[in-house]
């Protein structure tokens, strides 16, 4: 979020951000968050989210659809990641090699596909090995 300081007890609950018709500008005041911590997200849509690198400690997802939401694992986090991947998020792994530019990425479950743009030091085989209800693609 741009200001969170404008927002500091914001509640998300049941918000749908895939809706179509939502103006482009108040889309990208939720670009680029990354501090989620204790952030209400009881309910919410969040399909097809980008959500690598927002942190989400104490985050309340209960209810929330996650379907397509890509995550970046991190060790360092307590985060349930069984849980997100329940909810229909699927866990991003990197290598330690040095990041040189975003390749495009397609995830497929059942007939829904989510296309997303990621660094191009993913671990492929150990982030399909950690999603096996996704088959997950490097598009050229």
């Amino acid at each position: 979020m741009q200001y969170p300081e404008v927002f500091p007890n914001l509640c998300l609950a049941g918000m749908d951000f895939h809706l179509p018709g939502l103006d482009k500008n108040v889309l990208s005041l939720f670009i680029n968050i990354k501090n989620c911590s204790g952030i209400n997200l009881i309910a919410a849509n969040l399909h097809s989210a980008r959500l690598d690198g927002a942190r989400l400690v104490r985050a309340s997802l209960d209810g929330a659809r996650l379907d397509g939401a890509i995550f970046t694992y991190n060790t360092d986090s307590d985060i349930n990641w069984a849980d997100l991947k329940s909810k229909g998020g699927v866990i991003l792994y990197f290598t330690a090699s040095e990041r040189k530019r975003d390749i495009r990425m397609q995830l497929v479950k059942a007939e829904a596909k989510f296309f997303h743009y990621v660094l191009d030091n993913i671990d492929i085989e150990k982030t399909q090995q950690e999603n096996p209800d996704w088959k997950i693609f490097i598009i050229k």
